[in-house]
């Protein structure tokens, strides 16, 4: 391995320890999306544990700069796996794409879609929260059935008059 190989290697994998990094805030914030409990505590403890991971990468750069690349890929590839598992619809990367690219690529891939299924789940529980104020809205505004059989009335009233004026008028 020449000189030149290393330098390209751990700029790679300084490019794939930067990407991971943005992986784990990107999930650190899907962590806080969701609603409190079990999944919530599962995603907090597999971002502590991806970020020891990556840490050790980054310590490990400078000596194994291929190993370190691949660790960091591995900790976004776990963070997607997870991200995916929670965000309903959300769409993977291929295998061919993954295959053909390098470890710092990938690792840029995944965290943008760690990103992207982030905005999902916050998209996902917006739509809960508005039915769910929607749901309490109409139960309050809903009428009392003596109130709909009042207004139905009414309206029936109001339709034989229509009825009757017509018939006169004709």
């Amino acid at each position: 391995m020449t000189m030149a190989n290393s330098r390209e290697e751990r700029k790679r994998a300084k490019v794939a320890i930067r990407h991971a990094k943005a992986a784990e805030k990107e999930a650190k914030q899907l962590a806080k999306e969701l609603p409190k409990g079990s999944a919530r505590t599962r995603v907090q403890l597999l971002v502590t544990e991806t970020r020891a991971v990556r840490r050790a990468a980054s310590a490990d750069r400078k000596r194994a700069p291929a190993r370190a690349a691949k660790s960091a890929e591995r900790v976004t590839i776990v963070l997607d796996q997870m991200a995916g598992r929670l965000v309903p619809g959300a769409e993977s990367i291929s295998v061919r794409t993954r295959r053909k690219a390098d470890a710092a690529a990938n690792a840029k891939r995944r965290s943008k879609l760690l990103k992207k299924r982030r905005k999902q789940a916050k998209k996902i529980q917006g739509w809960a929260k508005s039915i769910a104020a929607r749901t309490v809205v109409q139960s309050v505004t809903t009428p009392t059935e003596a109130e709909a059989a009042k207004a139905d009335r009414a309206r029936v009233r109001r339709a034989r008059r229509e009825d009757g004026r017509a018939a006169a008028g004709r």
